[in-house]
């Protein structure tokens, strides 16, 4: 429901499915490869799926059916904590329902009433602003805030720690004791432990309290006034940052085989995080490959992910005998991605190049279906990488390839014999351009000739022969208005001031 024609009938759900990738706008919580969009793909019959790589949902965890077919809001009353009741005037920050960050309440007004369905509130025109959220109100965080990609401005009143995963929003109140008239509670970004399911929140002063129970509030922190306060579901707040999908089939696939031995578990092949603009953000697989995205490439926080390709584009038979792969193939999205700034690929080459062949990076031509080489390929002998700078997003990958085709150099370089080459001697310039060349020295040198005579011949008085011809002389009178005169230049006859 909802949405326009790249958006409406085919992609899932956003009020039930907030946070899978499959949503028709972004979220800007990393976004979950979830188990659904997994199965959509394989009941479609055109992949194979390795339910294995599936990634939890905590959108609705635990919600039952009624968190996707109740009302988000009944009477002004959230249903539950992934929903807010407070508008953005109120300038009070508040936790996303994952505590991955903090913001404000996405409550507004709008100019008229919203659909009777969506309406949730005493006044009919209040709601959330996302249509494809059902108008659901929610806490959405600022480009900055969220506790595990964000940066603490300075001065720190608050003693935030912000830019690692095991960081995480809590309310506060904590306040340094230097300063005054602050100290209201409000969600702020700080390091937790997770023992199992009982949990720790580490202060700024670098003591660990707990373990917390519900709303449990800790004073007492070395240099600030104020308290720390647990969640109120501390044990479920563990248990959710430590989720991992678990299948409820068996969704193997059968063979008649004899089960070969437990191999040894595969890197990750896929990689997402949400890219900070104003902090260098690598995106690495456990192999080291991926994209390393400098500050400022983007001007918000985006979602960004590598992906080993298992299906690769293959290269054109012509190309065959002479392009071999030397790397995974990597997939990096959001296809398309434009940055304002190059990003820097790197990949994990297989072996070093044969004699008389290079590695370098190619990019996947959509277009022509063909392996574009990518200029400017580094490659790193020490630690078996190549990498090169893009400003867009596409398939990539590195091949051995012979090196480049020489450059045009006879055209300019010397002959044998130590002379440039003739035209039709090598691929010369034509002929008409180098007799117009010739002409037009020749005419240069007969000027200058012309010119340096005349000057050196008035540099001693002389007169010209056979020369007549009118000259204006101009002058100053005593006056210093200028005056002139018509001269004859004769033969025989000087000029003088």
């Amino acid at each position: 429901r909802g949405g326009g024609g790249g958006t409406s009938g085919s992609h899932f759900e956003q009020r039930a499915l907030y946070t899978e990738v499959m949503i028709g706008q972004a979220s800007p919580t990393p976004a979950a490869l979830s188990v659904l969009t997994l199965a959509s793909m394989q009941d479609s019959g055109w992949y194979g799926v390795d339910f294995s790589v599936a990634e939890p949902l905590k959108w609705g965890k635990g919600g039952g059916c009624s968190f996707a077919e109740d009302k988000c809001v009944t009477n002004g009353v959230p249903k539950n904590a992934h929903f807010c009741n407070t508008t953005s005037t109120s300038n009070v920050d508040s936790c996303t329902f994952d505590r991955s960050g903090f913001g404000v309440c996405t409550l507004t007004a709008f100019d008229s009433a919203l659909p009777t369905e969506h309406q949730y509130f005493s006044d009919p025109k209040a709601g959330g602003r996302n249509q494809l959220l059902d108008y659901c109100p929610i806490v959405y965080p600022y480009s900055n805030t969220i506790c595990a990609f964000g940066e603490v401005s300075s001065p720190n009143f608050y003693g935030q720690e912000m830019g690692a995963e095991d960081n995480a929003c809590f309310s506060s109140s904590l306040l340094q004791d230097m300063y005054e008239d602050l100290d209201k509670e409000g969600a702020r970004c700080y390091r937790f432990s997770c023992a199992g399911t009982q949990l720790s929140i580490y202060g700024p002063d670098g003591t660990l309290y707990g373990p917390c129970s519900p709303n449990q509030q800790f004073f007492d922190v070395t240099g600030y006034s104020g308290y720390l306060k647990c969640p109120p579901d501390p044990e479920a707040f563990c248990a959710s940052r430590t989720l991992a999908y678990t299948p409820l089939l068996d969704t193997s696939i059968k063979t008649n085989s004899t089960p070969a031995p437990e191999a040894t578990p595969a890197p990750a092949v896929t990689k997402q995080v949400v890219v900070n603009p104003l902090v260098e953000t690598p995106v690495l697989l456990s192999t080291g490959e991926g994209v390393v995205i400098p500050a400022g490439a983007f001007n918000s926080n985006v979602p960004i992910s590598a992906t080993i390709s298992t299906n690769p584009p293959a290269v054109l038979a012509s190309k065959a005998d002479v392009m071999r792969s030397a790397s995974s193939v990597l997939v990096f999205a959001p296809s398309g991605t434009v940055f304002t700034i190059p990003v820097k690929l790197v990949f994990a080459f297989t072996a070093a190049a044969a004699p008389g062949k290079r590695l370098a990076v190619f990019r996947y031509n959509i277009a022509t279906r063909d392996w574009d080489e990518k200029p400017g390929s580094v490659v790193s002998p020490s630690t078996s990488t190549v990498s090169v700078e893009t400003l867009s997003f596409s398939s990539y990958g590195v091949f051995e390839v012979p090196p480049p085709p020489p450059t045009t150099a006879s055209q300019s370089a010397p002959s044998e014999e130590g002379t440039t080459p003739l035209p039709g001697g090598g691929g010369g310039a034509p002929t008409w351009a180098i007799i117009i060349g010739a002409v037009l020295g020749i005419l240069a040198v007969v000027v200058g000739v012309v010119v340096w005579e005349r000057r050196r011949r008035r540099s001693k008085g002389a007169s010209f022969q056979d020369v007549q011809a009118p000259v204006l002389h101009t002058g100053y009178n005593d006056a210093g208005m200028v005056h002139a005169r018509s001269v004859v230049i004769a033969p025989s006859t000087e000029v003088s001031g």
